[in-house]
């Protein structure tokens, strides 16, 4: 892995970009050398006064939840619609501190673990926010994302929920003593947890509590402590804004913060309308930025997708009711990304995980797994009054009867629903991805550029790499991203082409790997062509020109054919070359799947079927053990097959994949 130098970075940065950054350095030593942040402090905490507070939650504006956001989530769990006791189970194991970050359970007997990696017992002391390196290499695979994860403090208005839910009180309280917690334990700007993006996320979900708390009830003393906090917030982010020539998820979370926080202090602290004017006309202009025309958001990967998604929506929420709405072209790009995000759901309401992943959500008032991205998609669907949109996320999502109030019960049964369970099939041309799927059968496959407008950002070398869910399971995966800092080995690993459902030539990468989170735009997808046949198969063909730079330039081109409804499956790849090379083509499974090999094949018991994968007889091939990321920071154990042939000149390798009660597709007239 090479990383790109200083100088070459900067040679790529446009002349605004290196002006705003310049002046944002400058700035940023002068507060560090003069004591700035701590002046600044000094300064937020005499202007949160308990007369001003006791103002404040009495006059100000909601941020964005709805004036009767309380009454429309007690109605929802009296009617059935939502389960108000799964809600407040949870609510209480919090409490219990019964509950997990990255799946990892926290500690019960020890100070809340805010700057500290409890896996692993390594703590990050006091120090200037700008003095951490999260890239150094380390001797164990520490990650500073769990203390950053936990301080997003997501958990903290599911406290206020449960009691708005049964009628009680002291949740609301642990929260705030919870929140007085973190703030006592992270004086601004000073700790491990004060950096861009969770300043960002952070700010978030404290408009978020500070609306659900004053519907509650707040003392003077509890609203001094969330206005201290968002001034410091809203200070920090717009001080330490990520703003470059490919802005990503990061700018959209601090401008929405920025927003939110703006809303919240209106009329009250002296930076808020600049901070509002700021957020709210490059709001607008990211939503184009970062969206492609058909919805794809430009970072390809899934999980970020429902992340900028979600922080989009939000903030397209706060500029209505600032009188300042996203315009007809902004709010149809934001449509089609809640569009794309329904189709790429498989049948079983999970998300593939295509790209990096690093659990983020804003919505987290379901509680649900990372992977069902279903409440972002249902608060589209009221926000767009769209039914489509409706029948993907299936159920009313507590977020939208927060954001909406009891307007979105109406809204919800008023919309028409569609049949969830319909045969669709897709092209996403501006975001490359094709993605076919029905009741049980589902395909993604990837065959666009590397992304973040060929920089990589966080998608992976999974160009013409698939994803299978067969009969209801999920078949064949993307193996996910696993750690970031901890693991920046690993990660790599988990991006290289080899560890997609690819096919490897020589040995080498589709696209050079350069840094911890760039890929060379090198391996660009070429004759794309798209089509459905006359009894029902859908065809894609695509090939790429990562190989072209070896020294017997290679052309690999792969064809698949679905049978949506069967489930039949056919790939084929092509490689062109004059001379000789050596291919290797994987095929990742889910964890769980037990494979019988024999002769050129392998069979999967399933629902009393067999599935069978088989592949050309001139291949060798070997199962072997692997491990998938479920999610951050998580493995799983998993099989993987390794399909091995040395090639001449044009080669034609297949593998099919079908249920043996209904037979491969019969491929004779669908290739040319």
């Amino acid at each position: 892995m090479t990383k790109p130098s200083l100088f070459t970075r900067v040679l790529t940065k446009s002349p605004r970009t290196i002006v705003f950054r310049t002046r944002q350095e400058a700035h940023l030593k002068m507060m560090e050398l003069t004591g700035g942040w701590q002046k600044l402090e000094r300064r937020i905490n005499r202007w949160a006064s308990d007369p001003r507070a006791r103002d404040w939650r009495r006059h100000a504006p909601y941020a964005v939840v709805a004036l009767d956001g309380q009454s429309a989530v007690r109605k929802a769990a009296e009617l059935g619609l939502i389960d108000g006791a799964r809600l407040i189970a949870g609510a209480d194991a919090v409490i219990e501190r019964d509950f997990t970050v990255f799946e990892t359970p926290l500690p019960k007997s020890t100070p809340w673990p805010w700057h500290r990696d409890w896996r692993l017992d390594h703590e990050w002391a006091p120090d200037y926010y700008r003095n951490y390196d999260h890239t150094a290499l380390r001797d164990r695979p520490y990650d500073v994302k769990f203390p950053w994860e936990l301080s997003r403090l997501s958990f903290l208005p599911t406290l206020i929920q449960a009691d708005i839910l049964d009628g009680g009180i002291q949740r609301t309280s642990a929260a705030l003593n919870i929140l007085a917690d973190w703030s006592n334990s992270n004086p601004l700007a000073h700790s491990v947890n004060w950096y861009p993006m969770e300043g960002a996320m952070r700010g978030i979900e404290l408009c978020l509590l500070a609306d659900m708390a004053r519907q509650v009830g707040l003392t003077d003393r509890d609203a001094s402590l969330i206005l201290r906090e968002l001034a410091a917030h809203g200070e920090f982010v717009m001080r330490t804004l990520e703003l470059t020539d490919h802005a990503g998820n990061h700018f959209a979370a601090q401008l929405v913060a920025l927003l939110l926080i703006a809303r919240t202090l209106d009329k009250s602290y002296p930076q808020a309308h600049h901070w509002r004017r700021f957020a709210g006309y490059r709001l607008s202009r990211e939503v184009l930025q970062q969206f492609l025309p058909d919805g794809v958001n430009f970072e390809k990967a899934t999980a970020y997708h429902r992340l900028a998604l979600e922080l989009f929506l939000l903030g397209s929420i706060a500029l209505d009711r600032s009188a300042l709405p996203l315009a007809k072209t902004e709010r149809a790009r934001l449509r089609a990304a809640a569009r794309y995000n329904a189709a790429f759901l498989r049948p079983d309401g999970q998300c593939p995980l295509i790209g990096d992943s690093d659990d983020a959500v804003i919505f987290a008032f379901e509680q649900l797994p990372v992977r069902d991205h279903r409440a972002g998609i249902g608060v589209a669907a009221m926000y767009f009054d769209d039914g489509d949109l409706k029948s993907a996320a299936r159920t009313i999502p507590v977020t939208g009867l927060w954001l909406f109030g009891s307007d979105a019960l109406k809204r919800w049964r008023s919309m028409p629903e569609m049949s969830p369970h319909r045969s669709v099939h897709r092209h996403f041309r501006d975001g490359g991805v094709f993605i076919a799927k029905s009741k049980e059968n589902f395909l993604f496959m990837d065959i666009g550029e590397v992304g973040q407008n060929g920089l990589g950002g966080h998608g992976h070398n999974d160009l013409l790499s698939f994803e299978l869910f067969l009969g209801g399971r999920s078949l064949l995966i993307d193996p996910g991203s696993y750690l970031y800092s901890g693991d920046y080995a690993a990660h790599d690993r988990f991006r290289a082409t080899r560890a997609h459902n690819s096919l490897v030539v020589d040995d080498r990468e589709i696209a050079p790997l350069r840094g911890n989170f760039r890929i060379a735009n090198s391996a660009r997808p070429i004759n794309v062509t798209t089509t459905v046949a006359e009894n029902n198969p859908v065809i894609v063909t695509a090939g790429h020109t990562g190989y072209r730079d070896l020294p017997d330039p290679v052309l690999h081109q792969r064809t698949i054919i679905f049978q949506i409804d069967t489930g039949a499956f056919h790939c084929r790849d092509r490689i062109d070359a004059k001379g000789n090379h050596h291919t290797v083509r994987y095929l990742h499974f889910a964890p769980g799947i037990a494979l019988v090999m024999s002769a050129h094949q392998a069979q999967i018991e399933w629902r009393g079927d067999m599935i069978v994968v088989r592949w050309d007889r001139n291949s060798s091939a070997r199962l072997v053990d692997d491990k998938v990321s479920p999610g951050y920071g998580r493995l799983a154990p998993s099989k993987t097959l390794e399909m091995v042939q040395d090639t001449v000149k044009e080669t034609v390798l297949t593998i099919d994949i079908y249920f043996a009660s209904s037979g491969p597709i019969s491929v004779q007239g669908l290739l040319q």
